[in-house]
């Protein structure tokens, strides 16, 4: 009998709004807890007990470091490429830095970050219908 989940399983997290469906993957037996943060507070989640060995499932709302992404725009102009940021896409988390000297960023749908910082000489478009969403 391993010693370890059968991994990887889906995860549905849900705030009853918004959902978002997160898959788990154990690449060691001491890999026990995981880690998500996603862009909204999750009150729910959903996953298939037969594939799942743990006795319940729980969330629990921890105290997150708050880290510092810096935009870069190495790939395009897009906010929701995760390349053109040096750390991922922003999540309700992570203090935002757009600095001088890169390229513009674009907003298209939805964005999130804890606090946003704009250097003189950056740009940062939010079209019509583009909603960001800073936390702190």
């Amino acid at each position: 009998m391993p010693n370890f989940f059968e991994m990887p399983v889906p995860i549905k997290f849900s705030d009853g709004i918004n959902d978002t469906l997160i898959v788990y993957n154990q690449k060691t037996v001491d890999d026990t807890l995981f880690f998500s943060f996603p862009d909204f507070e999750p009150t729910s989640a959903q996953f298939d007990p037969d594939l799942w060995l743990c006795a319940k499932h729980t969330i629990n709302k921890e105290s997150v470091p708050v880290k510092t992404i810096h935009w870069t725009g190495e790939t395009n102009s897009l906010w929701n490429i995760s390349t053109n940021w040096d750390c991922g896409i922003p999540t309700l988390n992570d203090d935002v830095v757009i600095p001088k000297n890169t390229p513009q960023c674009i907003l298209l749908h939805n964005g999130f970050c804890n606090h946003l910082k704009v250097e003189n000489g950056a740009q940062l478009s939010t079209p019509i219908g583009a909603i960001l969403h800073v936390g702190g």
